[in-house]
């Protein structure tokens, strides 16, 4: 079936996926932690803390649509634990966005504030980020729901017979 390949298709990109960036909070936190003890430097320390934030957000919005995935593949779309893994990564993308929101303002520090509002080299991949985190979230908590209806229906339905 068409269905299961794009599933099993998913499941291996995702598990691709968690482990890459699995490998990269690994070897990033150590950087920056290596960095830190050879010259400590607020810098670092502000940038490495935002770095390992969004880097746990996205192993925990992968970790999340994978425990999605499999449900699917269980054929149990429609049940109160896909709800919550929605509103989670739905919330997770909310803190990227907000990190990235964080690493603009200290960025444009010094700078003329208005160039955060305006499309500049510093600051177009920061907005660009910005959007497409802002808008995961909110795409990511309409489907949680519309997932929360679904299930209403379905245990209604499943009362009636």
């Amino acid at each position: 079936m068409k269905t299961d390949f794009i599933s099993r298709f998913l499941e291996k990109i995702l598990a691709i996926m968690w482990v890459v960036v699995f490998i990269l909070f690994i070897g990033t936190t150590g950087y920056i932690i290596y960095d830190l003890i050879r010259d400590f430097n607020v810098y670092i320390l502000v940038f490495g803390i935002i770095n390992i934030c969004a880097n746990f957000f996205i192993l925990y919005t992968i970790t999340e649509l994978r425990k999605i995935l499999k449900r699917v593949l269980d054929k149990k779309p429609f049940v109160r634990s896909n709800v919550t893994s929605f509103k989670r990564i739905g919330f997770s993308s909310f803190g990227i966005a907000a990190l990235i929101l964080i690493r603009l303002i200290i960025d444009i520090k010094g700078s003329d504030p208005f160039d955060m509002f305006f499309l500049n080299a510093s600051a177009m991949n920061y907005k660009g980020g910005f959007l497409m985190f802002l808008i995961f979230g909110c795409l990511a908590l309409v489907l949680s729901e519309i997932f929360r209806l679904a299930v209403e229906i379905k245990e209604e339905n499943d009362l009636t017979v």
